[in-house]
């Protein structure tokens, strides 16, 4: 039974690596919608041609097609065709996945989903949500399955039946991994309804593999069989020759169940010759395995030896752990066979006193063996136990601080608040009405101490402007009313309104409000970063950005001036400031030199964890 299901998962994993690339292929962008505001019409149409490409043509050759949406992808940039530059990246990062090289195509998707967001193209975020579940679906299969269900949401809400086939029929495959067959049942099943109803020759294939793969997990061979066919069919009629060898890869598996082991090694054998005509090693790889499989069932141990070589050796170090445990599993399996039934000759040839004597010894090793094991287990536990209640006292403890932290920092905002309310609802109306009394009582004077009045008046505004200064400062009103870009805004234009030095502002991405905690220290931590720079960067030159991105805000300030060396052991009051605000809110502080000169610091704070509290 173990064998059985562990071949099944390996059949499952070919399966999946074949449907992904179709799925998330087929998901159109709109193309014909997106808006081209450059003159140059032959680069728009040379990059709609490319992204036009169909799916079963470019896993033809995905190197050739890889350097086409690279020169789309530089097209795209010169032009500034953003909607066309996200769906390359999509597209390179499909074709990346598919060589096996993840961390690049994830990459390619993240940039991808930035463009979107910012333009707010909704299906293109879904495309990528339905995209990054699938190829995470190894690494943390729970994350996969939300995020798909993210993308899925989208397309259902926007009524895009393309996207909601695609992506049903993937979030199938994740259900299949995680052995729930009843929801994949029902999620091959919806797609392969509406991709009857959009005739979708190229997918409807792939739904057919999907329900045959669940009748194979439930031994319905025939069944399987039958689904198959009819897959095979369509995609013969269409010329899809990577389909094909998928086909033949899953029929031959469905042969070997049946004992028809002489159709089982044609099937396999027509899959590796596909597997070399559109380079992709992993259907080879797949399929040494299952004749490797075949080849040991029917005692041909020499040929099933050569397949499991051929196996090992093909195998890439970046496709999953499980797969490089099945590799050495059936080798070892066959080495073992082997060496058994020589024990078991030279066994019989002795004597039976010399038998008893091994058995004793036998029993004594084990017996030692188990206690040792026993031993070890229940060391294993205390440490375990004693480690987790270590790591349970210091995560108290540093919720405690950050409590506490957090608390002075709130007391503090506070009762700047305070002040700055009394400052400007109190002192400062009295201000603002004795100016207007001193005004009224220095217009019934005479002009002879006209000096001594101006003097004295001009004390009053400066007094009165002071008090309004100070109010701003402690608690400025564009910050509570008009929120934190604006009040960035009217800080840098005050602070460098008289200065020598050249001030910058660039955001994007950051149109709304965010939570009091978050702009109070973004605010700050700002107002630190720039008097820094005042005081000791001897700058003529400072750029100051705010965005939105990966679920961050992100505030970045650069200078041209000398530069800071930052040590561990530095005590500058305001730098402590700055890491104190951030620890309450889990962000990042990083200085680093600028490309030029001077000093860039970079301020990351996570959104989701402090939108929550």
């Amino acid at each position: 039974m173990i064998r059985f299901l562990s071949l099944l998962v390996l059949g499952i994993i070919m399966h999946s690596l074949f449907n992904f690339q179709h799925n998330v292929y087929a998901q159109p962008q709109n193309i014909n919608k997106i808006k081209v505001s450059n003159t140059n019409e032959n680069d728009s149409l040379k990059i709609v041609k490319i992204l036009s490409i169909p799916y079963d043509v470019i896993i033809a050759n995905t190197a050739k097609h890889i350097e086409l949406f690279e020169e789309a992808l530089k097209l795209s940039d010169k032009n500034k065709y953003y909607n066309f530059k996200a769906q390359c990246y999509e597209k390179i990062s499909l074709l990346k996945y598919y060589q096996g090289k993840y961390e690049i195509a994830l990459k390619n998707q993240l940039k991808a989903l930035a463009i979107y967001d910012s333009a707010d193209n909704k299906l293109g975020m879904a495309s990528v949500y339905s995209q990054m579940g699938y190829q995470e679906k190894r690494r943390n299969l729970d994350w996969s399955i939300k995020t798909m269900k993210k993308g899925l949401q989208i397309y259902r809400d926007e009524n895009f039946l393309e996207g909601i086939a695609s992506t049903v029929d993937n979030l199938g495959v994740l259900f299949e991994m995680k052995e729930d067959f009843d929801s994949a049942t029902s999620c091959y099943l919806e797609s392969l309804k509406i991709k009857y109803k959009l005739n979708d020759t190229i997918g409807i294939p792939y739904s057919l593999n999907h329900l045959a793969g669940i009748y194979l997990l439930q031994k319905n061979y025939k069944k399987a069989e039958k689904y198959l066919l009819q897959s095979k069919y369509i995609r013969e009629k269409r010329g899809d020759i990577a389909g094909l060898g998928e086909n033949y890869l899953n029929l031959g598996t469905v042969y070997k169940y049946l004992n028809n082991f002489n159709k089982s090694v044609n099937q396999l054998k027509k899959a590796i010759d596909i597997s070399y005509q559109i380079k992709y090693p992993d259907l080879r790889r797949q399929a040494y395995s299952q004749l490797a499989d075949v080849y040991k069932l029917t005692h041909q141990y020499k040929k099933a030896n050569k397949f499991n070589i051929l196996f090992i050796n093909l195998n890439d170090s970046l496709l999953n752990e499980y797969t490089g445990k099945k590799l050495l599993e059936l080798q070892v399996n066959y080495e073992t066979e082997k060496k058994e039934k020589e024990i078991l000759k030279l066994k019989e040839e002795k004597a039976i006193i010399d038998l008893k004597i091994a058995l004793q010894k036998i029993w004594i090793i084990v017996l030692i063996s188990i206690a040792g094991i026993l031993i070890t287990i229940a060391i294993i536990v205390v440490l375990r136990i004693k480690q987790l209640e270590e790591k349970k006292k210091h995560k108290a403890i540093l919720l405690e601080k950050e409590k506490g932290i957090e608390a002075v920092i709130n007391a503090q905002e506070e009762e700047r608040k305070h002040i700055s309310k009394e400052l400007h609802d109190g002192i400062g109306q009295q201000l603002s009405g004795l100016k207007m009394a001193w005004s009224s009582f220095c217009s019934k004077l005479g002009s002879q101490e006209k000096e001594k009045i101006e003097e004295l008046t001009s004390i009053l505004n400066d007094a009165y402007v002071e008090v309004r200064n100070i109010s701003h400062q402690m608690m400025p009103r564009a910050l509570e009313e008009l929120g934190l870009v604006t009040a960035l805004e009217d800080m840098l234009h005050k602070t460098f309104l008289h200065s020598d030095i050249k001030c910058e502002f660039e955001h994007f991405a950051v149109n709304q409000r965010f939570s009091e905690n978050i702009e109070i220290a973004v605010y700050r931590i700002s107002q630190e970063l720039i008097n820094n720079v005042i005081k000791h960067s001897g700058a003529n030159n400072v750029v100051v950005q705010l965005f939105k991105a990966a679920g961050h805000l992100i505030l970045i300030v650069e200078d041209n001036g000398k530069g800071i060396a930052i040590k561990k052991d530095f005590k500058g009051h305001g730098l402590l400031n700055i890491a104190t605000r951030l620890d309450t809110l889990h962000g990042q502080v990083n200085y680093e030199p600028s490309p030029v000169s001077g000093t860039i610091a970079t301020i990351r704070i996570p959104l989701e964890e402090n939108n929550d509290k």
